[in-house]
């Protein structure tokens, strides 16, 4: 997750300093140039719109070192490259079916960005219907779609009952992807909806017990399977685990005992679930209990 972070920031910053060079190359027009960088009609900058004699670009010297994980450019591009094929000339216009397409039972599938479409969201919904219509729910009776903006996790609810499946969804079996969706409609028939307010803050959890600990670096294991190198990867998992306890999003207990009180019914719900994903289920049920008091 840090290394997702670091990068945005590099991007950013890459932004600021584009814009805040201003190269002008040899044009007809010859007088000055007056930039306002923050829009309060004051000139920040004036260059010279005079002809340059020379222009000289050096670029930065290739680089192949290894990075704080251990990786080289080359290892690390492979290491995140998805295992699946994209068909470059898919009959619909859309991605290879054949890789979309979710497992019916718990076994492992080869989840890809490209999955995270409309047609990959009608794939899942197809292959959990039966298992939720056997724990007594209907999905067609609820609102289900694909979330708009950036979302870490699985899946959330909207104030109006929506249910958004965000990118992570799509990289857990079927019988996960339908516990989920049954956490989801949990908070839908309990109107846990309505308790949406955040009020910031910060607060640091210690350490969570060791069984917790053991069951959530389950899940963290799963998570960071594609990094091949051992001790990058133990890097990944403590920076995570060590990111998890820092909370810096404040909500109100009574939000924190909705999480609790489903994620209790959701671990006794009767669908059989990966051992990952009760690793992350036990760590949410302890992290949220020991918000809920603190929030109390």
């Amino acid at each position: 997750m840090q290394k997702w972070i670091d990068y945005a920031r590099s991007l950013v910053s890459s932004l600021q300093i584009l814009r805040g060079r201003r190269p002008l190359s040899r044009g007809e027009y010859d007088g000055d140039y007056y930039v306002d960088y923050t829009y309060d009609d004051t000139y920040d900058e004036i260059y010279d719109g005079g002809w340059f004699d020379e222009i000289v670009v050096t670029p930065d010297p290739i680089w192949d070192g290894v990075g704080a994980d251990g990786l080289t450019n080359d290892e690390w591009m492979s290491s995140t490259t998805p295992d699946s094929t994209v068909d470059p000339s898919p009959e619909d216009g859309t991605s290879n079916e054949t890789d979309d397409v979710v497992s019916p039972d718990n076994t492992e599938v080869n989840q890809s960005p490209h999955n995270y479409n409309e047609a990959g969201l009608s794939d899942v919904l197809r292959a959990v219907s039966p298992i939720l219509q056997a724990k007594g729910i209907d999905v067609s009776q609820y609102k289900i779609r694909l979330n708009e903006e950036m979302c870490w996790s699985n899946a959330r609810t909207l104030p109006d009952n929506t249910i958004e499946v965000c990118q992570e969804f799509f990289k857990y079996s079927s019988n996960d992807q339908a516990s989920i969706i049954w956490h989801e409609i949990y908070h839908v028939n309990h109107e846990h909806n309505k308790e949406m307010t955040s009020s910031g803050g910060h607060i640091s959890l210690s350490m969570p017990p060791d069984e917790i600990c053991l069951s959530f670096k389950t899940y963290l294991n799963w998570y960071y399977k594609d990094i091949s190198d051992e001790k990058a990867r133990d890097d990944f998992i403590d920076s995570h685990l060590k990111g998890d306890l820092d909370v810096t999003d404040i909500r109100s207990s009574q939000w924190y005992h909705n999480e609790v009180e489903t994620y209790q019914a959701e671990k006794n719900n009767g669908i059989e679930k990966s051992d990952y994903y009760e690793g992350m289920v036990d760590f949410l049920l302890w992290k949220y209990g020991e918000l809920e008091k603190l929030t109390d």
